[in-house]
């Protein structure tokens, strides 16, 4: 079994962050990077299945400059099996949608039972690029889960904690949605 874990690298919350010249940017002269902490538990996620099943493949993949490599290399040390790097100058200044693009490319390339996504990163707080590759993939998306139990892929039982009220939810993975058209 192949589980895709997308990852994302952004800057260390303990790293203090300034304005570049460029308003929209951040000057990224001293910043520390890491993985994103939700990204790194999706990984440990990844890597508990495959040990439950006692075999398969953990796969981690992230766009983004030369810079992203000591993330992948982070996560091959946590006891991933291979990472993708995806590095294009055209991807310096992608949006959501561009980015779900290129990483649902992957997917499909890839051909994975399972794709994970950390519930969001920690320098945008956004979490769209998970339901946005889902989208364009016509596959089902679980988001905003903190607890996941993937009972021999019978029903996927997803739990959160909000606003101190615990809720759970049943869905079917990892069967793929109809196609729209």
């Amino acid at each position: 079994m192949k589980i895709l874990v997308l990852v994302k690298q952004v800057p260390d919350t303990a790293t203090q962050v300034k304005i570049s010249s460029d308003p929209k940017a951040i000057d990224t002269a001293g910043i520390t990077w890491i993985v994103s902490p939700y990204d790194e538990f999706a990984v440990e996620e990844a890597l508990r299945i495959k040990e439950k099943r006692g075999q398969g493949e953990v796969v981690t993949v992230s766009l983004g400059p030369a810079r992203v490599k000591e993330a992948l290399r982070s996560c091959l040390a946590m006891g991933a099996d291979r990472a993708v790097h995806l590095l294009d100058p055209a991807w310096e200044s992608a949006d959501t949608i561009m980015t779900a693009r290129a990483l649902a490319a992957v997917i499909k390339q890839e051909q994975p039972a399972l794709a994970l996504f950390g519930r969001q990163a920690i320098d945008d707080d956004m979490g769209a690029v998970g339901a946005a590759v889902a989208e364009l993939l016509g596959w089902r998306a679980g988001s905003r889960s903190s607890i996941c139990r993937c009972p021999r892929w019978s029903p996927l039982r997803r739990g959160s904690t909000s606003h101190a009220i615990r809720r759970s939810r049943e869905s079917w993975a990892p069967r793929r949605r109809r196609s729209r058209t």
